[in-house]
């Protein structure tokens, strides 16, 4: 019989059980903090018109949203990020919805770009939006949540970038660049610039025909040093929670999606090469587009992938997903009234369910970093008792059964 290809598909990966226990303890994490600060959780498909992703994903998207035809012939894509269905959805639910409006999101999104370190074709997004408020706090508390639940991961090596897009179209039209299509190729190559490197970024704005010496437009925005007003009214609200020492205006950070319309931030780690690990700004006009209603918006995005990959190769998994394994001694009805009651009382338990020496048993339980074994052998049945083997330390005790 001719051997299968069992390769995942390309940018595609599994997870083991030792992956996923760290990526649970993830999403509870950061669950649990997006609910604390008030964000409410809702869910959108993973299919969305092909025509709504490409009208506000821009040009570039189109080489990177998975899209088919379905037996209707309808256009759809697989959502690209969670931002613009968010949009949707508030647009579509308008009526029903109180503002301003804070949603969380988890879900997986889908990019056909070339996977690399930290950087797939499915992954998680792990979003929190508010719609209806034009405050600075509404950016403030966006990068607040994000703090928290990274100083909880255990990651507190971390920068935060920000710059305005405002503040980059009134630069570029004071430099002498008034049309729209040069600013939006220069916003282009800017946002490449840490992955390109500037020669490259240089070199591709010239081949577009950028009217500027961009190598002097570059150097100019690195060394100005005039920050924004609505920098210090976002500092003002996060440093009631965190120092400040964290906080950095880059005038060079553009962040390529042409949605944004003034604040952009990123989260970046000190001594990593690893890029951004979460990004977001402020989006007045998308639902607008769509609604013909003015709800200015901001939004966060962790890169929940790339935060695993750094939590993953940091940890050493040697906790137990199981609290208990009770051994099977062939005695049914006590193993079971055992079984129910440790889990009616919370606790995560393996019942092995073959009748099988203790010796392979005990391997069983070791291979899975198993914390205690329950006994309920022919002595333990006729005492009422059972028998605990904390199986790090060998040691064991006998008490009565409760059930």
């Amino acid at each position: 019989m001719k051997k299968k290809n069992l390769n995942t598909v390309k940018g595609m990966r599994d997870f083991s059980y030792n992956d996923m226990i760290i990526r649970e303890k993830m999403i509870d994490i950061i669950k649990r903090n997006f609910k604390s600060f008030g964000f409410l959780p809702i869910e959108t498909p993973t299919l969305e018109r092909y025509e709504l992703l490409m009208e506000k994903y821009g040009d570039d998207a189109d080489k990177l949203i998975y899209n088919f035809e379905d037996r209707a012939g309808r256009r759809l894509g697989m959502i690209y990020d969670l931002t613009v269905p968010l949009s949707r959805f508030v647009a579509q639910n308008y009526a029903k919805i109180k503002f301003p409006f804070k949603r969380y999101q988890i879900q997986r999104v889908y990019r056909y770009e070339n996977p690399q370190k930290g950087r797939f074709r499915e992954f998680y997004q792990c979003d929190i939006d508010t719609i209806g408020s034009n405050s600075p706090f509404g950016e403030a508390e966006l990068l607040i949540v994000a703090s928290k639940i990274l100083i909880e991961l255990g990651i507190k090596n971390f920068g935060i970038d920000i710059n305005f897009r405002t503040f980059l179209d009134e630069y570029l039209t004071k430099t002498g660049i008034k049309n729209d299509r040069e600013k939006e190729l220069f916003l282009r190559a800017v946002d490449k610039l840490d992955k390109r490197g500037i020669d490259n970024v240089i070199g591709y704005l010239k081949e577009n025909n950028f009217s500027m010496d961009p190598q002097k437009l570059i150097d100019d925005l690195k060394n100005y040093d005039s920050i924004p007003k609505k920098f210090d009214e976002i500092k003002k609200y996060y440093t009631r929670f965190f120092g400040e020492d964290n906080l950095k205006f880059n005038p060079l950070m553009a962040r390529g999606l042409s949605y944004y319309t003034d604040t952009i931030f990123e989260i970046v780690l000190t001594g990593e090469d690893m890029g951004s690990i979460a990004g977001g700004g402020r989006y007045d006009n998308l639902v607008e587009d769509l609604l013909g209603v003015k709800l200015p918006s901001c939004g966060i995005s962790l890169g929940f992938e790339r935060i695993f990959e750094i939590l993953k190769n940091k940890i050493e998994n040697n906790s137990s997903y199981y609290d208990y394994m009770i051994i099977n001694s062939n005695n049914p009805k006590e193993e079971m009234a055992v079984f129910k009651n440790l889990i009616e009382k919370g606790y995560t338990v393996f019942y092995y369910p073959d009748n099988v020496k203790y010796q392979n048993q005990f391997k069983f339980a070791d291979a899975y970093n198993i914390k205690f074994a329950v006994i309920i052998g022919a002595d333990e049945v006729k005492n009422n008792t059972i028998t605990i083997k904390n199986l790090k330390t060998r040691e064991q005790k006998t008490e009565k059964r409760e059930v």
